[in-house]
């Protein structure tokens, strides 16, 4: 093989320097783009000359009047006795200097009559370049020049026959790109036949090359052993016909096999002996498992259980099944021909079936509960699912429409419905329904800044009907107190029936004057004796009522509150109604007398941090601590934070507490690490009214500034609240903590109304999955789903999952099987002051 023309380059250099007693050389070529001339080969002392260096072919330019671009431009040898003196040099002097230059010669390489390339030559002698050294130089570039013009001559004859082999590859690949395979076989003499030509496509169709199909009996050895015998009669008869057409199958080389369709053709000489066998194969496989495909489809069609009816592009029906009949009770013979019109039940909106057909024309598919009617003029519900088939012109060719019958879904789904809603003894309202009327109800006067009542009405000794009379006429006494109920109340008013002789009734818009007079109210309506099979009973009934705003704010304080008043309505002797007011002003008393002793504590310093450990799922190692305040107080002992956190964010406390476990939770951090320990992340939590501050993310920098600890090692877990909002500097928070290198999180996820649109925008690394969930596992299947929805959500999103609360071999065991990529609970450690934590570190 012929050097490259680079390395031709470097083979002139080094020559130049190493026979020519020169102290450095350099080829240069020209970027036609830029116009520069570029180093392709630099041999010698002060290579690093040629970094760097700008020179170019235009003469507009300084860089191209020098010694280079004047020889390649002029195709002219250029002496330059004196570089550092010489005014073509000027713009390199300082350069030069540094490698100690003294004169330099530029050669033309010539190619093809033109200059292709320069030989440069630095000396550091001035006027080093006699007649000798020039002639010996000049006489170096001619043989390049020389070799470069061989290379182009045995490229011209290289060129030449490799036409003559994309000639010969051509014809080839005419026949290689038949689908069929074309092969010959020649007459032997031993009265068979021998493979004469096979073309390459064979390799493709059986995967066997070509080389294999020459080795004796290839062919026969590898056709399907069922297929053997009817091939062999195929045979005699392609010797008494001269032609075959034939199907059988093949073993591929992959272990499958191939249906092959093979054409044959013998060839007789004039005396009419065999001498040639010309034939063809087809691979029909795809052919054959699309006609397969195409009845077991038919089968499909007539045994599927939905209808199935097709259109034609102009709507007309052109094919049904036996399910079809069976449904609608229309034959086949009643509807071709005809447009799906026959089916309409004439009660579909105009607008719902434009918008319908829109849908179809949209996006080819439309699926939908529709009425439809019968033959007979029954109407019943459907499930109607239509799709379009286009050819290849994108054109409408076929609907296709798919029918269920879901007659008797839709009963079971409004008994269903009715039964998760409604107490199937009174038809009341039940407790799920009411819970979504009190929300409402609650919503309106908020807006409207007016009250709601709540009233929970037990009767009184009721399980003695039961016991003496029987379940039935306790069932009767119940089914006409809720009659006496509906009767006595406003339209507005919703009256629940709870449970046994438990009663629940929302009253909008009403006060506590309002309240009342209804309680007393019911209390005469109640105590009107009942009767059932002629015997009189005689009812009393307690009730307790709780108001909107001021004993809750939800469905479940209000039916706390209640619940309370309830209690003490039985207890002053039953038949009477009672307010939750007193309970109210006690609890009032004790909010504000820890909301005194939080201030002092704050003061007095009586906070502490725990922190529990976090272990990952698959190495169950510790891989960071949530930061737990506790409160120790002076005489109640350790207070739960569930029971003074609220308190603070009321009375807005909370931002100096939270700046407080902010702070030492990262100097503890900072302390464990200058104690050698392998510190984890710490995780701290923000309240939403610490979030708001607008020093949140200058009092982070600082804090961690302070403490020298990297941003890594700090988790902040935000609440869910915070994840509802759009604002802009909810993001641009997030977005700088996240830029900083602080790790985030959200907590209790799953306990609020996040919404994913939003979630997706913020870089977040974690979802903590709220312990409520986890203690459900095992007994409630709700959270099992929950769980691996929050899980599988988290990945997609490309978040993080951690559960707390694990407390049991089985929720661990539900996690690690889901996923789940941290754990944390007292399965594995409760929260440990930080001398203990500092021990687990050391392990």
């Amino acid at each position: 093989m012929l050097p490259k023309t680079h390395d031709l380059f470097s083979v002139v250099c080094r020559c130049s320097v190493n026979f020519g007693g020169m102290k450095m050389a350099w080829v240069g070529q020209l970027d036609e783009e830029s116009q520069q001339i570029l180093p392709v080969a630099v041999y010698g002392n002060g290579i690093d000359y040629v970094d760097g260096l700008i020179v170019s072919a235009d003469a507009s330019l300084p860089e191209g009047l020098g010694p280079t671009g004047s020889a390649l431009r002029c195709n002219q040898t250029i002496i330059v006795n004196d570089f550092s003196n010489d005014p073509i040099t000027s713009i390199w002097h300082e350069k030069a200097k540094a490698f100690g230059w003294g004169s330099c010669i530029s050669i033309p390489i010539q190619r093809n009559q033109k200059p292709f390339a320069v030989l440069n030559v630095y000396h550091e002698n001035i006027n080093a370049f006699d007649d000798e050294a020039i002639a010996l130089l000049q006489e170096m570039a001619g043989d390049i020049s020389f070799a470069l013009d061989n290379f182009d001559r045995e490229a011209k004859q290289h060129k030449l026959a490799l036409a003559l082999d994309h000639a010969h590859k051509h014809i080839s690949q005419i026949i290689n790109l038949s689908p069929a395979v074309i092969y010959t076989l020649k007459a032997n003499n031993n009265d068979g036949f021998t493979i004469d030509f096979i073309s390459e496509n064979v390799y493709k169709m059986t995967g066997y090359p070509k080389e294999k199909w020459v080795e004796h009996d290839f062919w026969m050895n590898h056709i399907y052993a069922e297929d053997m015998p009817k091939v062999l009669v195929a045979q005699e008869s392609l010797f008494e016909t001269g032609t075959l057409n034939h199907h059988y199958r093949f073993n591929h080389a992959n272990g499958d096999y191939i249906w092959i369709e093979d054409q044959v053709m013998l060839i007789r000489d004039d005396n009419g002996k065999p001498v040639e066998i010309i034939g063809a194969w087809l691979d029909i496989t795809e052919r054959l498992n699309a006609e397969e495909k195409l009845r077991i489809n038919a089968k499909v069609f007539e045994s599927s259980r939905e209808g199935i009816l097709i259109t034609n592009g102009g709507n007309e029906i052109i094919s049904v099944n036996r399910a079809f009949t069976t449904i609608t009770g229309y034959e086949s013979d009643d509807v071709i021909g005809k447009t799906p019109d026959i089916l309409i039940s004439g009660n579909t909106n105009p607008i719902f079936n434009d918008a319908m057909w829109e849908n179809i024309s949209r996006f080819g598919y439309w699926q939908g509960e529709v009425a439809s009617r019968r033959k007979n003029g029954e109407l019943y519900p459907q499930w109607l699912s239509i799709s379009t088939i286009k050819n290849i012109h994108g054109k409408v060719t076929q609907h296709i429409c798919i029918i269920t019958d879901i007659s008797e879904r839709k009963v079971a789904e409004e008994r269903i419905q009715f039964l998760s809603n409604f107490d199937p003894l009174t038809n009341l309202p039940n407790r799920t329904l009411l819970n979504d009327r009190t929300t409402l109800a609650l919503a309106s006067a908020k807006r409207s800044k007016s009250t709601v009542a709540l009233m929970y009405l037990d009767l009184d000794r009721f399980k003695f009907i039961n016991e003496s009379l029987g379940p039935t006429a306790g069932d009767h006494v119940l089914k006409e107190l809720a009659e006496r109920l509906l009767v006595s109340l406003y339209p507005g008013d919703t009256v629940c029936r709870q449970g046994g002789d438990e009663f629940i009734i929302l009253l909008p818009n009403t006060d506590a004057e309002g309240a009342a007079h209804v309680a007393k109210k019911l209390l005469e309506i109640i105590a009107q004796p009942f009767s059932f099979n002629g015997q009189r009973i005689v009812l009393t009934t307690s009730i307790g009522i709780a108001a909107y705003p001021q004993d809750g704010h939800n469905f479940e304080q209000l039916t706390q509150s209640a619940d309370a008043a309830l209690y003490r309505a039985k207890h002053e002797g039953r038949n009477n109604f009672q307010f939750f007011a007193r309970q109210m002003h006690e609890q009032a008393n004790d909010v504000l007398q820890l909301e005194n002793e939080l201030r002092n504590a704050i003061e007095h310093q009586e906070f502490l941090l725990h922190y529990q450990p976090q272990y990952d799922t698959k190495t169950s190692k510790i891989i960071g601590l949530e930061a737990l305040i506790r409160w120790q107080h002076p005489q109640k002992g350790l207070v739960s934070p569930a029971l003074f956190i609220p308190i603070a964010e009321e009375s807005g406390l909370i931002t100096e507490i939270g700046d407080w476990v902010l702070r030492t939770a990262v100097q503890q951090l900072a302390a464990w690490q200058g104690a050698g320990l392998k510190a984890v992340p710490v995780a701290v939590n923000l309240s939403v009214v610490q979030f708001h501050q607008d020093t949140l993310y200058s009092s982070v920098c600082q804090i961690l500034r302070d403490t020298k600890v990297n941003p890594n090692m700090l988790e902040l877990e935000l609440t869910e609240g915070i994840a509802m909002e759009d604002s802009e500097r909810t993001l641009n928070v997030l977005n700088q903590l996240n830029a900083l290198g602080v790790r985030l999180s959200i907590d209790d996820f799953g306990t609020g109304y996040s919404s994913l649109s939003y979630l997706k925008k913020f870089k977040i690394d974690k979802l903590k999955i709220d312990q409520s969930f986890v203690r459900g596992l095992g007994s409630h299947p709700q959270d099992a789903a929950i769980i691996t929805a929050i899980i599988s959500m988290a990945k997609s999103l490309g978040f993080k999952t951690i559960a707390e609360g694990v407390e049991t071999q089985e929720q661990l065991n539900f996690l690690i099987q889901h996923e789940c990529d941290e754990i944390q609970g007292y399965y594995f450690s409760k929260p440990l002051p930080s001398e203990e934590v500092a021990k687990l570190l050391t392990e």
